[in-house]
């Protein structure tokens, strides 16, 4: 439906009342991307961001039957809970990594839902990276965009791409709904070239590798998975193989992009339900003993270290300025590779590089550290 990051009421102080909607003193409003303090240019003092504070919005959402309304938080420093009309929906424990909050059952009858956000951004040794030292400062705040998606109740929830070889395309389709109607979903894949016009063109997605099975049996024999975002929803994957002739390769020099356009359809009628688009290029990547090959070809790398912060903002980075980072890289330092140190890092960048031809070395939240705590390792097995 679209962004949500103008006018968030804020406060430094989070408590149960702010949580529930009261009126509360030191609330300022801003906007997204923000962070939880402004700090100087120079000696900067890392306890001034560790807190607990809050944001809260009041929605009115012209609700329409049959769909759900999903908040997708594109980045939160560094524990997140959220609210919605005063319960908690969602728990995100990771700043660096998106995440998603489904507030459908959550809407008034008058359309009115308030979200409200508790966000942690001290150092807490239970998830990465924290636990030792921390070479570089862990700013604080939604500091990423917040969109509002509007889906339907059998929906895409995420598509995976990957190219095997130089002319083959690999599709993983993960569908969400609830377990029956599961069963009578379809879903077929085209691939648009960069002027978007189709090469490949309604490529059946099945749910499982073997053709000879019927729909209807092989449904049954795919496990489906609680889905963590909606209660009493699950989640099925579907996949297919397409293959492009004369594919353009995406290289350094030529950043070719397709897109994959994934639809899905539900019986009885066969309407198309939902669509999902996702932008990729055909590249093959291998090091061999004497080095990095693209695409079968030697190719040398010369890479940087990119951190994701900024003076007095810190990591409150408009979208401009995620993908003027890639240009400055590319353009004016001329290097063919970004490593995220030490975190992934905003899509807005990472779609800029892809664009310019940047290969890019992403990481999981963490430097020089394995935490002891079992929570620890398990948030760093879920960030990968």
């Amino acid at each position: 439906m679209g962004y949500l990051c103008g006018d968030w009421e804020f406060t430094e102080k989070c408590s149960e009342l702010f949580l529930q909607g009261k009126k509360v003193d030191d609330v300022i409003t801003v906007d997204l991307p923000h962070t939880v303090k402004e700090l100087p240019l120079q000696y900067a003092d890392e306890r001034e961001y560790q807190m607990i504070s809050g944001y809260r919005k009041l929605l009115t959402i012209n609700r329409e039957p049959g769909m759900r309304y999903i908040l997708h938080f594109e980045g939160a420093a560094h524990i997140a809970e959220v609210f919605a009309s005063g319960t908690k929906i969602a728990e995100h424990r990771c700043g660096y990594t998106a995440f998603d909050a489904d507030i459908t059952d959550h809407i008034g009858e008058d359309g009115q839902c308030l979200v409200a956000v508790r966000l942690d951004s001290t150092e807490n040794p239970s998830i990465p990276p924290f636990g030792f030292v921390v070479d570089y400062l862990t700013f604080g705040g939604i500091y990423r965009p917040v969109e509002l998606l509007e889906v339907p109740e059998i929906s895409i929830r995420d598509v995976f791409v990957s190219t095997p070889d130089t002319a083959a395309v690999y599709t993983e389709v993960y569908i969400t709904g609830t377990g029956e109607r599961l069963r009578d979903c379809s879903c077929s894949v085209d691939i648009l070239d960069a002027e978007g016009n189709p090469v490949v063109s309604d490529i059946p997605a099945l749910f499982d590798d073997d053709p000879g099975l019927s729909q209807e049996h092989v449904s049954k024999l795919t496990p489906m998975l609680p889905d963590p975002v909606s209660p009493g929803f699950r989640v099925i994957r579907m996949s297919c193989e397409a293959h492009v002739e004369n594919a353009k390769l995406w290289s350094c020099e030529t950043p070719y992009l397709y897109t994959l356009r994934a639809r899905l359809f539900v019986k009885p009628r066969e309407r198309e339900e939902h669509e999902f688009t996702a932008r990729f290029g055909i590249r093959m990547m291998e090091f061999r003993a004497d080095g990095f090959y693209l695409n079968g070809s030697r190719c040398f790398i010369r890479g940087l270290n990119r951190h994701q912060n900024y003076p007095y903002i810190g990591y409150a980075a408009s979208p401009s300025l995620q993908r003027a980072d890639a240009h400055i890289l590319k353009n004016e330092l001329h290097v063919n590779a970004v490593r995220t140190s030490h975190y992934p890092q905003s899509q807005d960048f990472i779609s800029a590089c892809d664009e310019l031809g940047l290969l890019v070395f992403t990481e999981i939240p963490g430097w020089q550290h394995l935490g002891e705590a079992p929570e620890w390792k398990e948030q760093a097995v879920e960030n990968v």
